[in-house]
């Protein structure tokens, strides 16, 4: 939330795609997080190194993904059906936010690069919209079952509040390509240690 609003300027810029984004990730973060109520995690766990290595590689070759897309809807009268596949992608990473949300990010970003967005701040802004939004929804589900663990939640927290904030200010001052650069490096060690941590 807090780094929602950091970015708030930036995502103000997209307001004709608020809407759709807010809603796609709270149906998805519902799902997902009453997908976690009712199964095993670790069912899911096992998946989760090649859901982030996928989404790695959407993020880093997402423009021009992005570009074949865009040449297919133009010239084979399928925007309607690329548009359907991007609204899917959205309401899924709201999906894999409810149900296990480590690694989010990188998933919301992904998906923003192939739907064609490239002002890296503006994606960080509405990568952290569509977290909040799936998380929010997903806590109010686990609240009433009964799943929060209130003394590491209420720790976490506080953690994600301020260094949300501060991250997000410090990432408006620098230049695109370090910030993407950034986040390319990070994505891959996201990738790595839950590849170590799932096999090893």
């Amino acid at each position: 939330m807090s780094g929602t609003y950091a970015f708030r300027r930036e995502v103000l810029k997209d307001r004709g795609n608020l809407l759709k984004v807010v809603l796609l990730s709270i149906a998805g973060g519902i799902s997902g997080s009453y997908l976690l109520i009712i199964v095993s995690e670790q069912q899911f766990v096992s998946a989760i190194p090649w859901l982030l290595l996928f989404a790695t590689l959407l993020f880093i070759f997402g423009d021009r993904i992005n570009a074949r897309l865009q040449a297919a809807s133009n010239h084979r009268n399928l925007g309607g059906l690329v548009a359907f596949g991007l609204a899917l992608f959205l309401f899924l990473v709201g999906v894999f936010g409810g149900f296990f949300n480590a690694g989010l990010g990188v998933i919301g970003l992904s998906y923003l690069a192939v739907a064609g967005y490239k002002d890296i701040n503006l994606m960080n802004g509405l990568k952290l919209l569509i977290s909040t939004c799936a998380s929010a929804i997903a806590i109010v589900l686990f609240v009433f079952n009964g799943l929060i663990d209130w003394s590491s939640g209420i720790a976490v927290m506080l953690g994600t509040l301020t260094g949300g904030y501060v991250a997000a200010n410090l990432s408006r001052q620098l230049p695109q390509i370090y910030v993407r650069r950034f986040v390319t490096l990070s994505s891959i060690a996201i990738t790595c240690y839950f590849f170590y941590d799932t096999y090893l």
